[in-house]
């Protein structure tokens, strides 16, 4: 049986056998994890739940109880999972018109210099007959400047919810 790439190499699903040593467990006490009465669950960590840990018997079957009150017979700690790096790519016009609307006050930062701006989206351009779905299509004007999407992308980092990030969308 193969468990999910994103469990680090070298570590595995924790049972009851694991439960009876106490130095082991203490560390992942009201700590989140992944929970299952299935082994097979853990071959892709959706078919799992994630909870806090809140207790550990040592003498029962299912060992591990989640903060709802859920007694399980496998744990595995979220330490012991990498999640994936979420990768980026470039807005396309009609994405950034969705998200955006003319009036709003971008910031966003060049990469290299972290200069940061915060100016008005003006508007958008693209070409006749050209489908705004598609990428490299059109431009945005941010103050003063117009830029195409993949520009902007390239060169600058924009912040939403109070965090910065590439000047794009999550690739899905």
């Amino acid at each position: 049986m193969e468990l999910d790439k994103r469990i680090i190499e070298g570590k595995k699903p924790l049972d009851c056998f694991d439960a009876e040593n106490e130095e082991l467990m203490k560390p992942f006490l009201n700590k989140e994890g992944y929970f299952s009465n299935n082994l097979e669950n853990f071959c892709l960590l959706d078919g799992c739940f994630k909870r806090l840990l809140s207790n550990v018997f040592k003498e029962r079957k299912s060992c591990f109880t989640d903060d709802e009150g859920r007694d399980w017979k496998f744990f595995l700690p979220v330490e012991w999972v990498k999640e994936p790096e979420k990768k980026f790519r470039s807005f396309t016009l009609a994405r950034w018109i969705e998200k955006h609307e003319i009036g709003e006050v971008i910031h966003y930062r060049n990469k290299s210099e972290g200069i940061e701006f915060r100016h008005m989206y003006m508007g958008y351009a693209h070409g006749i007959g050209k489908n705004i779905k598609d990428a490299d299509v059109g431009a945005v004007t941010l103050g003063v400047a117009s830029y195409s999407l993949q520009y902007l992308f390239d060169y600058y980092e924009i912040e939403i919810d109070g965090k910065w990030q590439p000047f794009g969308v999550i690739d899905e």
